[in-house]
């Protein structure tokens, strides 16, 4: 058997359990007699990171079949003091409003070692990423833009389960300005489109470093800029025959089952 190395798709174990087919399943069957179309009417909508670091992960996989891997774990943020102490406090998620909207940040827990710098360089050493917040920002100005085009009025909004996408105000004025929200199954990355859009773009992302007067977000639209709309196309042609293959999965899967003699 020949090996060969390939990029590798990440694959939590749990994507394939009977409930998360089921789950699929379900979102199959309540979309499929609507007026959705992938390559029409919907707007695709995800995070992503970027660094000037970034590379290409491979892997080794036989030849002609693809290299599953479970995704890599992400490694906690430490502040650069220690504590000796154990006790432990919760400090409640404080309130703010954001473009009109309250928004309570989680409960976090922390170490209280009675050292006020200390606790202070264990809370800027740590990132958030996205927010809840930072969403919303970011949705006010991309339906801004989507009103000033006749052709995006009305689309569907389709974006996977993720807590910060279902803040209930911003879902309501989402569908108050006449836009539709769709939300993806658990994992379900092979639904959105835009996740090989995040492929290819961090593929052209050029690597070198950033000139003085260069922003990372210079780099950004120069590689979004060089993909064609032709290739944004195929890529929701592709995601939406994967959405037929939601009924298929766990048809499969119950006869897998039952071969191997287990009961539901």
């Amino acid at each position: 058997m020949l090996v060969t190395i390939k990029k590798p798709t990440f694959e939590p174990g749990a994507r394939n359990s009977t409930d998360n087919l089921e789950t699929r399943y379900e979102w199959f069957m309540k979309w499929k007699d609507s007026d959705v179309d992938f390559t029409k009417n919907c707007v695709f909508i995800d995070e992503a990171g970027f660094h000037i670091n970034l590379r290409n992960n491979w892997a080794r996989a036989d030849t002609g079949t693809p290299a599953i891997k479970p995704p890599p774990k992400k490694e906690k943020l430490q502040s650069n003091k220690a504590s000796t102490s154990k006790k432990r406090k919760v400090a409640k998620g404080k309130k703010h409003t954001v473009d009109g909207f309250i928004i309570e940040e989680p409960a976090t827990e922390y170490v209280d070692d009675n050292n006020e710098s200390s606790a202070q360089d264990s809370s800027e050493s740590i990132s958030k990423g996205t927010t809840t917040a930072h969403f919303i920002k970011f949705m006010n100005v991309l339906l801004d833009i989507m009103d000033l085009n006749e052709d995006l009025k009305g689309n569907y909004l389709v974006m996977d389960n993720c807590t910060i996408h279902k803040s209930k105000p911003m879902m309501r004025k989402i569908e108050s300005r006449g836009y539709k929200l769709i939300y993806l199954p658990p994992y379900s990355p092979e639904l959105n489109p835009i996740e090989q859009f995040w492929a290819i773009l961090k593929g052209k992302l050029k690597r070198h470093k950033l000139l003085n007067e260069e922003k990372m977000s210079d780099r950004i639209a120069e590689a979004c800029n060089a993909i064609p709309a032709e290739i944004l196309y195929n890529f929701a042609s592709h995601y939406k025959r994967q959405i037929i293959q939601c009924q298929f999965d766990l048809t499969y899967c119950d006869i897998s089952l039952i071969s191997k003699g287990q009961n539901f």
